[in-house]
């Protein structure tokens, strides 16, 4: 079965590899490394929607209007853009390894998601899920310098209207950025 198309987009999601800059992957190891650890559920390519590889380029996994599968209970209102890397080199602990190639793919594939979803929120996955840690730097701070605060306010409306209490995930953590980005 493939993926189904997406019947609302809620949050734009950014989220990494989980690995060391030495590993320069692409959508088709992304792909690889989900297959291999039974990670996909439906026959659909890569859960995330864009793969943002270490040279700058930008990958395209699943179609933007289909839904990912990344995070439970976030799949089927979420576009993912993954960074590659995010870890130290014994990927034993996160580490900001993104290059200045990766952030301005970053940039263009965000704004170019904000066209077709402007109100969706840019947020990392680390926020919304205990269970995907990550990436490794401020997004919601990067957000708001390149997007603008706008970013902010999508966020609070996203909370305040959009959060189902009784989804089943722990979103607790969610209502303060700002403690866990102090963490």
């Amino acid at each position: 079965m493939f993926a189904k198309k997406r019947e609302k987009t809620e949050l734009i999601v950014i989220c990494d590899s989980r690995t060391s800059a030495r590993k320069n992957w692409g959508v088709q190891d992304i792909n690889r490394v989900a297959i291999n650890a039974g990670a996909f559920s439906d026959s659909g390519p890569t859960g995330v929607h864009y793969v943002l590889p270490r040279n700058g380029t930008v990958g395209n996994g699943r179609l933007p209007a289909y839904i990912g599968q990344h995070i439970d209970g976030l799949d089927s209102r979420s576009v993912y853009i993954m960074l590659v890397g995010g870890m130290n080199p014994s990927e034993t602990a996160e580490k900001d390894t993104y290059t200045d190639g990766q952030m301005t793919a970053l940039l263009g594939v965000v704004r170019l998601m904000l066209t077709k979803y402007p109100e969706a929120p840019v947020v990392p996955s680390g926020l919304v899920s205990a269970n995907s840690p990550g990436p490794s730097f401020d997004v919601l701070g990067w957000a708001s310098e390149h997007i603008g605060t706008v970013n902010a306010e999508r966020y609070r409306a996203y909370l305040d209207n959009k959060v189902d209490p009784s989804a089943d995930m722990d979103l607790s953590f969610v209502r303060n950025p700002r403690d866990r980005m102090e963490d």
